[in-house]
This record gives structure tokens, sequence and C-alpha cells, in this order.
């Protein structure tokens, strides 16, 4: 089989090779497996111990709080990071570190509550989601250059190894893609990269615009700036994107959460607009989408008008895509998330299963659709995709009835095309820019 400009329309390239090239806690279980983890060098930033992938749900003798850490690292300040990526599990000595040991529940307000775990006493239990995971990751000692240089090659040499020569980049900054531009005038560059700017919070979102246009001043045949990227809700995994509902069908309990005012995140995806660059909002949960497109309609009817590309979009109630039709909207998912979610799914979403990864509604709807890996939270291996289409259309989801190929590809590029050889499965060869790479 060939494939031409193999793409993953939603995947973190720095991070990739961060993971890569670190701990992996992906089959951590028992607390046997916590006491002997392959700990280097790599493991480290600082003297912060740094680790990514756990999942509570396959823990047989162990939980993810403080007092499990503690046993076992109760001199170094360690934070593990979820499999989804929206949470971490840090010990004691961490939460003194980041300012928030000897706090209770009492002193954060009810919004911060949701995003933190308690214990009887009222103590941090360890575990942190969404804003504390994130500035707890962002107040970690930073990577030298020569490292992150290094998981640059790295992550490059994954995709290329599973016949990816296009990414769409959705955690870029302005040194990642200086750091890019040096690959290309170095002639290392294997992959044609679209580049997605982070912008966390409100007061951060100076700073990421400032660094798109800069970088797209700068753009190059392999280079491209596509916009904004901006977080609305969390993940299914960690309860936190958000629902119509609540979660398990409860009459009472959490729907999720967001991290943003629906008011502030719309004033800012219409400038955002008016300056010609596209916005991707990670959106999972149905009332997270829905909240997100009505923003756009409203947008729409004053005049202002630009591309929405919504990220995993893992429910869609039918009203959603509906409302989508008139606006200039790309969706991008990753079916090998089924994968990983089908054992807890439908007990989570109740009836809101019935709207699950609704890649055929929404080809259906004739919504532009991409496909992609979210590596490194899941794989980037096209295998995965291909298996999750087939497989979940046996457990109720109703089953993409175009070559999943067509989705997974990319016609933009003004380029020589690129092509993978795939042979029993496995690649073969691969060819960038009339050169064999692989």
């Amino acid at each position: 089989m060939i494939i031409e400009n193999l793409f993953d329309s939603h995947t973190h390239f720095l991070a990739t090779g961060e993971f890569l090239s670190g701990l992996n806690l992906k089959f951590l279980k028992t607390k046997t497996d916590l006491e002997n983890l392959p700990i280097t060098s790599n493991a480290y930033r600082g003297e912060w111990l740094v680790a990514f992938g756990w999942n509570e749900n396959q823990f047989i003798d162990i939980s993810p709080d403080r007092q499990s850490l503690d046993l076992i690292f109760p001199e170094t300040p360690v934070f593990f990071s979820r499999t989804d990526g929206h949470a971490s599990w840090v010990n004691t000595l961490a939460l003194k570190k980041l300012n928030l040991w000897g706090k209770s529940k009492n002193d954060f307000s009810l919004a911060d509550q949701m995003m933190l775990s308690f214990d009887q006493a009222g103590d941090l239990t360890g575990l942190l989601k969404e804003k504390f995971h994130i500035q707890a990751l962002q107040s970690l000692p930073p990577y030298s250059a020569v490292q992150k240089q290094e998981f640059m090659m790295t992550a490059q040499d994954n995709y290329n190894r599973q016949g990816f020569t296009h990414i769409r980049d959705m955690g870029s900054n302005e040194e990642q893609f200086q750091n890019a531009l040096i690959l290309e005038k170095n002639e290392k560059l294997t992959l044609h990269i679209i580049h997605n700017f982070v912008c966390e919070n409100k007061n951060d979102f100076e700073r990421a615009l400032s660094e798109a246009l800069n970088c797209q001043k700068l753009e190059t045949q392999l280079l491209k700036v596509a916009g904004l990227k901006f977080f609305y809700d969390g993940s299914l995994g960690s309860e936190t994107a958000l629902l119509s509902i609540p979660y398990n069908g409860k009459n009472e309990g959490s729907k999720g959460l967001v991290n943003w005012s629906i008011s502030e995140l719309e004033e800012l995806m219409k400038k955002t607009w008016q300056l010609g660059l596209e916005v991707s909002i990670h959106t999972i949960g149905d009332e997270a989408a829905h909240h997100i497109v009505q923003a756009a309609r409203r947008i729409s009817a004053s005049g202002v008008a630009g591309i929405l590309n919504l990220e995993h979009v893992q429910v869609l109630r039918p009203e959603t895509i509906q409302a989508m039709k008139s606006l200039h909207v790309v969706c991008h998912m990753q079916p090998c998330h089924w994968l990983s979610d089908q054992v807890w799914l439908s007990e989570k979403l109740g009836p809101l299963f019935l709207y699950a990864f609704p890649w055929e509604s929404l080809r259906a709807a004739k919504v532009p659709l991409h496909f992609g890996s979210d590596s490194p939270i899941e794989s980037a291996v096209l295998a995965n995709n291909l298996r999750a289409l087939e497989e979940s259309a046996n457990k109720k989801i109703k089953k993409l009835s175009e070559d999943p190929l067509k989705f997974h590809t990319s016609t933009k590029w003004p380029l020589p095309k690129t092509f993978c050889h795939f042979e029993n499965q496995k690649i073969k060869e691969v060819y960038f820019l009339g050169k064999k790479i692989i």
C-alpha cells in the first residue's frame, strides 16, 4: 500500500520527543512497579523526578496520592503526568515547592476545588487537575536548548518511522518554531509542520499572538503558522471534559469544568480571526463543543469570520453538528482514543454515549474532518486509528462509511508529494521531497 502525504492532524511535537526520551508510566500497575521504575538521568528536570503516562484505571495496589510517592521518594519532588495530560500526581515535597502544602479545602474557591483532591482531613492528596496541573508543569526547571533539539529529532524520527511526513503541531511557541528553522537550514528537517501557538489564559494572549505573527513572517516551504490554540475543557478520563449531564448518569454530580469564561474566549477568538489567524480549541465534552460553536455563530453574526478547528470532539450532540454547517469549522479527531477509553466510556457518559466518537455523523454532515494521534497521549501509529475505527463499529459506535485514509492525508501542500510504502502492515520505505528517508 502506498500512501501519499500521510498526515497527523493533531500531535504535540516537542512533548512527543520528551516522552520518548523520558520515563514512561503507561505500564504502572503495582507498588512493586512504582518501587522499580527504570529511572535514568533523562527522568529529571533539575531536582524534580518527572514522568508521564499513569492511568489509575489499571492500578492494583496503589493510589495516585502523595503518600504512595512519599514512601519511595521522600526527599525528591515528584511530578507524574496522567496519560491524558490533564492531571498530575505529586508528592508532599512537590506540594511544598509549589506553595500548595498547608492549604486546606476552604482556602480555595469552589471552581478551584474541582481541580484539586482533598482527603478527609481537608488536606491535598497530591492529585492536581487542569489549571493546577499546568501551573505545576510550568514551574518545573526548563530543558536546555540542546535537550529540546534532541527531543525534536527524536520525535521527527518517530513520526517518519511510522510513515508520517506531515504533522499539525498543537503545542508550539516561537522558540520551537526557531528550532525547527535551524533543522531546516541544516537540511535535517523531514517533516512539513503546521504550528499552532498555545494560549494558556487571557493574560497569555498577547504573548501567544505576538509569537504567532512574528513566526508567520518567517514561514518556509516546510514550516507554516496556522494560529492560536486554546484549552476550553478537560478530559473524559479525568472527568473534567464539560458534559451536558453529570458523569456516570448521577442525578447530582460534576458535569466537568471549563478553563475560560465564554465571553473572554469569544473576545479573543474574534481578535484572532480579525488578524487572519486560525482558532483551534480543545473541546472534548458535548457541552463544551456546543458553547464554542454558539460563540462562533455570534462572532459570525457580528461580521467577523475565520477558521475554527475543534480538537478532539469526542462527544457531539446532533444540534451542535447542525449548527457547525454555516461556519468554517474543521474537526480533528483521534480514533485511537477509543482504544484507551472504551473500558469506561459507556459508564461515564450514560445516555451521551450515543453521541460518542461521531466521525460518521460529521462525515455525513459534510463537516471537514481530519484524523491524528494526539501523541504522546497516544502513539503516532496509523494502524491504531484504523483498528479503532474497525473495532468501535462492533461496540455501538457508528461506522465510518468512507476510506479512513481520506482523513489521514494532506492535500494542501504546494510541494512535491511525499509518500510511504506499507508492506504487511509495516513501513517499508518513506520518501520526503524526492529523498528516501526510511
